[in-house]
């Protein structure tokens, strides 16, 4: 197994250099996040775990876990310690580094907490970051589109009055800023 290279990126010291990638994508989409902004106890298989969460964007008030491989390769406690102590609704686990996503791909996954049944509700994959084309607002959808919100609003009617649901939307997980920000994310030197 490799071992994760602590590295720095606008005087933040990152635990890896896959996190500080994530930081160069968000960064370049001008989204607001914090990083490992707080710890807690989390109850895994009867013993208490710290953990901190890598990421939180605040304005889609979305956590974020980074992890250098998929979720089929996670055990079940490493599952647990991200989503299952339920503090979250959401979690979205990034696997890997920031690139574009085929239909293939499965490479990021929305994990969910189910408080009623206190257990983890299967994975939702293939999860695309996406931009309006319309408005620019930044989100995470499945399979690409446009975020939700602009589904409701951006593309509810076009000039002619029809409804959003009669027309496609655009393919908003392939806007230049989305793949500007890959680019930028995978070509960035680190010192």
């Amino acid at each position: 197994m490799i071992s994760a290279k602590p590295t720095e990126y606008r005087n933040v010291l990152f635990r890896s250099q896959l996190e500080a990638r994530w930081a160069v994508f968000f960064d370049y989409l001008k989204m607001e996040y914090e990083y490992e902004p707080e710890w807690d106890e989390v109850i895994c298989d009867g013993f208490g775990v710290r953990y901190k969460p890598d990421f939180h964007l605040p304005n889609l008030d979305l956590w974020i876990e980074v992890k250098g491989k998929k979720l089929e390769e996670l055990t079940d406690i490493e599952v647990m310690k991200i989503v299952g102590w339920g503090k979250w609704e959401s979690v979205l686990i990034l696997s890997g580094p920031p690139r574009l996503l085929t239909q293939k791909s499965d490479a990021h996954y929305l994990c969910t907490w189910n408080p009623k049944k206190k257990q983890i509700n299967p994975a939702q994959r293939n999860m695309w970051w996406c931009e309006c084309l319309k408005c620019g607002h930044i989100d995470i959808r499945p399979l690409g589109g446009v975020p939700e919100r602009c589904s409701e609003t951006c593309y509810a009617h076009d000039e002619y009055g029809l409804f959003g649901n009669e027309l496609p939307e655009p393919d908003g997980h392939k806007s230049e800023s989305i793949l500007s920000a890959y680019r930028a994310s995978r070509n960035y030197r680190f010192m």
